[in-house]
């Protein structure tokens, strides 16, 4: 009997402890659940639009920024690396991105002028003792040809002299450059370690899944001309139909031909059920 009784009692405690384990189970996922509406209703609150607002418009400039860089660091033969640092260290010494992008990209074909034999161009890499070939004959790195170029424009003590330079090398941009040239090598270096520490610098493989996205998002835009074709021409077709001679006035609110006072009930009747609808909307999510 004593062993029934014990038996009895064991099993009673474990069933109650496998309920009281289920129920604590349930009373999470409950939690978990109002967690998630609550979520979904902030999600609706004006906070909430204005946090995904946010979100979306960040990854839309960061899409633009990512294949902008990837784009400018091909046309002017520098690593996306570099090219992030230089735009950071320009932006630090109160220059614009583009700015340091259209410079960089008249500079890069100079410098091809400059191996062409180009009177301008040699003459002014010459003046400032830069150099730009290897001695294979080969183009150096335009990163190392820009930090001596940054160098050599630092040591130019005469500022007139200082501004043809870089207006020879750079383009119309070199004036304004020569406030980051003043900063010389390694004051750009330093900050461009700055940016690198701070992990403010896209990768070369995000970069290429930027480009390759907004590829594939432009092509979809386009394609999806085809579906509007049809669709336009229904909609035309169908407003012709209505708004044609001998068409009857559409009054969709019923609001045509309406005294003031009428139409400001009208207007009440439609923003009460405009606020019921989002009422409603809310209590099922």
């Amino acid at each position: 009997m004593a062993n029934t009784l014990d038996f009895t009692f064991n099993g009673k405690d474990k069933t109650q402890r496998a309920f009281s384990s289920v129920n604590r189970s349930v009373s999470k996922l409950q939690k978990g659940f109002d967690r998630l509406k609550g979520a979904m209703k902030w999600m609706s609150t004006a906070g909430g639009v204005a946090s995904i607002g946010g979100l979306i418009a960040f990854s839309k400039n960061m899409l633009s920024v990512g294949d902008r860089i990837g784009k400018v660091s091909v046309q002017i033969g520098m690593s996306a690396v570099n090219l992030q640092k230089l735009q950071f260290a320009s932006e630090q010494s109160g220059l614009s991105t583009s700015t340091l992008n259209s410079a960089m990209q008249k500079f890069s074909i100079n410098i091809g002028k400059a191996h062409d034999g180009a009177k301008i161009q040699e003459e002014a890499f010459k003046q400032l003792n830069v150099v730009t070939k290897n001695l294979d004959g080969s183009s150096r790195s335009i990163n190392d040809i820009f930090l001596d170029t940054s160098d050599a424009l630092k040591g130019v003590g005469d500022k007139t002299t200082q501004a043809r330079l870089a207006s020879e090398l750079f383009g119309r941009t070199g004036v304004e450059m020569t406030i980051l040239f003043n900063e010389g090598s390694e004051g750009i270096k330093k900050l461009g370690t700055q940016l690198e520490k701070y992990g403010g610098i896209l990768t070369d493989d995000a970069i290429q899944h930027t480009q390759e996205f907004n590829d594939q998002l432009n092509l979809l835009s386009k394609t999806s001309r085809q579906a509007f074709n049809p669709m336009i021409r229904a909609m035309n077709r169908t407003l012709k139909a209505l708004m044609g001679p001998g068409a009857k006035q559409i009054d969709v609110f019923g609001i045509a031909n309406k005294s003031t006072e009428e139409l400001e009930k009208r207007l009440t009747v439609i923003s009460t059920k405009i606020k019921d609808i989002g009422e409603e909307y809310l209590k099922h999510i």
